[in-house]
């Protein structure tokens, strides 16, 4: 399907519990674009009708945007328990209608522990709560089949289409900015031809910049766990302050290159409730492709990972702790010690691989820095992530080797492109989020 420019959008979530977020991303689509909003409806109408009526609806419009917190929403009724919700149904509709290679299709997404995030979840519960009252079983399912349906989403967007956000303003500037670069670059194909509208850089690729520091102590640390035969894992963190680039580092790792046929690196998620032990284990199970119990999820993981490290290596990124006050004794002394330990006790000295567990925390690290001490439960922070200035991005810049029109980008160049994406109103700011926002419009590149 042509890609035109988009004057009607459709935007799907669940009304209940998203319907602030809806109105203030309408609000600022129709204020700043222009463009016309369709709003989902909180359907209260025959399933077929609501279905029939719904499909139409979305295929009327030049794109669709989905925002997804945290409960699953409303399913049709007369239909198997296995039934899809209609927010979901919306999302594979969308998905055959737009089936071109770059379809006009927008999603967003909390960041996990931000203002968001908290506030989202807080209000999946209430709902949640008002339609089951008497069955915690339900509200639990629904809440599980919303993180698999993210997932599933997560996984299609793989970097192209994905916004996160961590508060209501920055909701509205994304959802603004996704519709003003999809027409801009409309334009641009419009002149340029198909190689005019530039590549998205990748999360691992941005979260790459300016992170040597991390990196060489990662490889130090690693270095020194293979050579303690007894030892079968290390967990480090992931850390600095907010905006900092913690989730784009992690993505960086977990499609390091570093990473060999000898490691199986899981993709960065997280529980519902990363602050207790029971749940991470069993969403680490679940990482692993071994759903479990919260009553067996510890021993399960263990036989798990013990039979992973006798062939492998095995990479697990935990995106975030919660917020709970006492997350990192929980962490340390309720998850991952009791988890060392157990490892050590059933894993063959000779046992091929070892198990790296990466904690992302989005504020300094409260843990002390030190070498590695094999008898401690606490992990090991890498060093904090820091701002981003004009000698980081340069030398990024220099490492790829880009093209604008063609030609290598060369020094003077470098030089521009690096100080205009680390200098706000002329200053240097050197926030990693928006160094890479810069990046990210800065100029037709072919990386």
């Amino acid at each position: 399907m042509q890609n035109d420019e988009i004057k009607n959008i459709f935007l799907s979530c669940t009304v209940k519990d998203c319907n602030d977020y809806r109105l203030h991303m309408k609000d600022a689509l129709e204020k700043n674009v222009p463009v016309t909003v369709h709003l989902q409806e909180d359907w209260a109408s025959a399933a077929t009708f609501v279905m029939t009526v719904c499909q139409k609806k979305l295929k009327d419009q030049d794109g669709y945007m989905g925002l997804f917190g945290h409960r699953y929403g409303w399913i049709p009724p007369d239909q198997p328990l296995s039934a899809k919700s209609i927010t979901h149904l919306e999302w594979e509709w969308a998905k055959q209608h737009w089936s071109s290679r770059q379809p006009p299709i927008f999603i967003f997404l909390p960041e996990p522990g931000s203002e968001a995030y908290q506030d989202l979840k807080r209000r999946a519960d209430e709902v949640l709560q008002q339609d089951y009252p008497n069955s915690p079983s339900e509200r639990q399912s629904s809440l599980e089949r919303q993180k698999s349906f993210t997932q599933e989403v997560r996984e299609w967007a793989n970097n192209r289409f994905m916004n996160n956000f961590k508060t209501v303003l920055e909701l509205r500037d994304k959802a603004s900015a996704s519709i003003h670069h999809w027409n801009k670059d409309i334009f641009k194909k419009a002149v340029y031809g198909p190689g005019g509208v530039r590549q998205r850089i990748s999360d691992a690729e941005l979260g790459s910049i300016g992170r040597d520091q991390q990196v060489k102590e990662l490889m130090r640390y690693r270095s020194e766990l293979r050579q303690r035969q007894q030892e079968v894992a290390a967990a480090f963190v992931i850390h600095g302050e907010e905006n900092h680039g913690q989730r784009h580092f992690a993505q960086f790792l977990h499609e390091w290159e570093e990473w060999n046929e000898d490691y199986e690196t899981l993709p960065p998620s997280q529980p519902d409730r990363p602050e207790d032990p029971a749940h991470l284990a069993r969403w680490a199970c679940e990482l692993l492709g071994q759903p479990a119990t919260l009553a067996e999820a510890m021993d399960y993981l263990v036989a798990i990972i013990a039979a992973r490290l006798s062939e492998r290596n095995v990479v697990i990124v935990l995106q975030s702790l919660g917020d709970a006050p006492d997350r990192w004794d929980q962490f340390s002394a309720g998850f991952w010690r009791p988890l060392q330990q157990r490892l050590g006790q059933t894993v063959s000295t000779k046992a091929r691989g070892r198990l790296l567990w990466f904690v992302v925390a989005h504020e300094p690290c409260p843990l002390a820095a030190a070498a590695l001490d094999w008898n401690s439960a606490q992990p090991i922070p890498l060093p904090q992530l820091q701002p981003l200035y004009e000698q980081d991005v340069s030398n990024w810049l220099e490492q790829r080797k880009p093209k604008l029109n063609g030609e290598k980008i060369g020094y003077e160049q470098r030089a521009q492109i690096s100080k205009s994406v680390s200098h706000k109103y002329g200053k240097p700011d050197g926030v990693p989020l928006s160094v890479y926002e810069r990046l990210q419009n800065k100029g037709r590149w072919e990386f």
